[in-house]
């Protein structure tokens, strides 16, 4: 099992670090992510200024996008949905969760 917690809007490529997250789950492994939710909110607060980003690459997941980046990373969705929401700096973030999943290559 891998657990990533708000990690992914500070990667640069995304399909990359799910890939290294990937290589490190065993058969039938379990990939948890939490990331902020790509909503208006986000999406106006994440990139406008360079300078004041601190690393942040994306304006976070939506449940479709999140799908996408798994399958692009070879791993197969078994979650993805808004998990909760909270007030931070006078700013509503909301949170997605989801998880993926590392296929058994077994062969019978």
């Amino acid at each position: 099992m891998v657990l990533c917690s708000m990690v992914i809007h500070h990667m640069p490529d995304m399909v990359a670090a799910i890939k290294m997250f990937k290589s490190m789950l065993k058969p039938n492994g379990l990939l948890f992510i939490y990331e902020f939710e790509a909503t208006d909110n986000a999406k106006a607060g994440a990139l406008k200024d360079k300078k004041k980003s601190h690393g942040v690459f994306h304006a976070g997941l939506t449940p479709s996008t999140f799908m996408e980046l798994m399958q692009a990373a070879g791993l197969k969705t078994l979650h993805s949905k808004h998990a909760f929401t909270f007030e931070f700096k006078d700013q509503t973030m909301d949170v997605l969760a989801g998880v993926a999943f590392k296929e058994s290559t077994s062969r019978l």
